[in-house]
């Protein structure tokens, strides 16, 4: 069985607060949470899917990006230093495969210019 776990993040300076942040948000039902940077050379802002983690990657992306204003996030240009998305497989296999249908793609790549995609695989045991 396979399980995603889904987040779009955002790096800025440590300078950087949450009020900021909030703005990009179109509703008010978002996960967000933050932590400084192992460096300590800035925060990591993630913005968490809230769906369930069985549901469709499509699904995970789409939650996220109607979530959020382009245009507010664009008025972040000055202060994010990188956003990407970042993609946590779970599997009870050893290997997994992970198919990305194209209007997760076009979803990923219309969203934001020049956007990063981050994917890793985490073998996990069955329930």
């Amino acid at each position: 069985m396979k399980q995603f776990i889904v987040s779009l993040n955002l790096v800025t300076s440590n300078s950087i607060k949450k009020k900021q942040i909030v703005n990009i948000f179109e509703r008010d039902n978002y996960n967000l949470t933050d932590r400084e940077l192992r460096s300590g050379k800035g925060r990591l802002w993630r913005i968490e899917s809230t769906l369930d983690d069985s549901e469709p990657l499509f699904n995970h992306l789409d939650s996220i990006v109607s979530a959020i204003s382009l245009k507010e996030l664009l008025n972040c240009k000055s202060f994010v230093e990188n956003i990407y998305f970042d993609i946590g497989v779970l599997s009870d296999t050893y290997t997994c495969t992970v198919d990305f249908p194209f209007k997760a793609i076009k979803c990923i790549a219309d969203f934001y210019p020049g956007i990063e995609l981050s994917v890793t695989y985490y073998p996990s045991e069955e329930d």
